[in-house]
């Protein structure tokens, strides 16, 4: 036998071995939950932390430990058997550890996502059906739709504080964001809580840059109307923005920029515009027919609270979770 076959030998005996003591250490109770945002103060402006901090609640009303995991922590060693990905700003490459199960759920900046990334893991998720169908052929391993949701645990609908006619909730990122750039000028009372909107005429309207996470729903029920639009690449992909989940679950009533999957899953419970001139006549008609407005956003909270929460997206990902076993 030779000194090279001997150390080959030798090389399989500690890979196994180790592998061994490592799956002897995994908690198939346990689920890492793998965010995009920093490990500092400033993960409270990124909207991945809060989704982490709801999934995370969810996992544990459903019986698991779940851990989340800033950018920084991605690939410090971890008992958890499971290793979910919110696949946003970053890319995440999985390590592949015996005895571990990686999903991604890809729920922003879709375009960022190539073939070769998605054939990491072991499930992928898509948080839109226009995802799957184009996608789910074309990648190795198996997957399904997964959409956005709410939050039931930390939406607050009652009557108290933070009034305002139109709401609009969001960062610039560097782009007159396109609902704001339809509206205005307007001579509408209009509230935005976000940052960066120096350079436009947004500034103006700013009441705060962060609007404190808890607050949120409060706000999203008292304004007789919430305006939401979608990033382009998330519209072009399907994705429809967490913020309507959110907007509809708190009672509150929302006109968002125009997609077809919205009308697809919400029915006509959200009010939808494609023109500056249809945005302006649809605030106008909202805010001078107040019953029909707290109609429609009364079926839209039914309609989210029974079916678009976290606890039942984790309910469909244990599944999963189940077959990957």
């Amino acid at each position: 036998m030779t000194l090279y076959s001997i150390i080959r030998k030798l090389q399989k005996v500690l890979d196994i071995s180790f592998s061994i003591l490592f799956q002897s250490a995994i908690n198939k109770r346990e689920i890492d939950i793998c965010g995009a945002m920093p490990d500092n103060e400033s993960q409270k402006t990124w909207g991945d932390w809060y989704f982490c901090l709801s999934l995370k609640a969810a996992f544990e009303r459903a019986g698991y430990k779940a851990n989340i995991i800033t950018k920084d922590n991605w690939y410090k060693r971890s008992s958890a058997k499971y290793v979910i990905v919110l696949r946003g700003l970053y890319e995440y490459k999985p390590i592949h550890i015996k005895g571990k199960k990686y999903l991604m759920w890809n729920i922003s900046h879709p375009d960022d996502v190539s073939l070769s990334e998605y054939d990491q893991y072991d499930f992928v998720f898509f948080a839109s059906p226009k995802m799957y169908d184009r996608l789910n052929k074309l990648i190795f391993p198996p997957s399904t739709v997964l959409l956005q949701c709410c939050d039931r645990h930390l939406i607050c609908n009652e009557s108290k504080g933070m009034p305002s006619t139109l709401l609009f909730v969001g960062n610039s990122r560097g782009v007159f964001r396109s609902i704001l750039r339809d509206l205005l000028p307007t001579s509408f009372d209009l509230k935005v809580y976000g940052g960066g909107w120096n350079n436009y005429p947004v500034r103006d309207y700013v009441v705060k840059e962060l609007l404190d996470h808890d607050q949120l729903g409060q706000a999203y029920h008292n304004a007789k109307i919430v305006l939401n639009d979608h990033w382009d690449d998330m519209r072009i992909n399907g994705i429809v923005s967490n913020r309507i989940f959110d907007v509809l679950a708190s009672g509150g009533f929302v006109i968002s920029d125009d997609m077809a999957e919205i009308h697809t899953l919400f029915n006509d419970n959200v009010v939808t515009y494609t023109t500056r001139e249809d945005l302006n006549s649809k605030i106008e008609y909202y805010l001078s027919h107040e019953d029909e407005r707290k109609s429609i956003a009364e079926r839209g909270r039914a309609l989210v609270l029974s079916g678009h929460t976290f606890d039942d997206r984790v309910s469909d990902i244990i599944k999963i979770l189940k077959t990957l076993d």
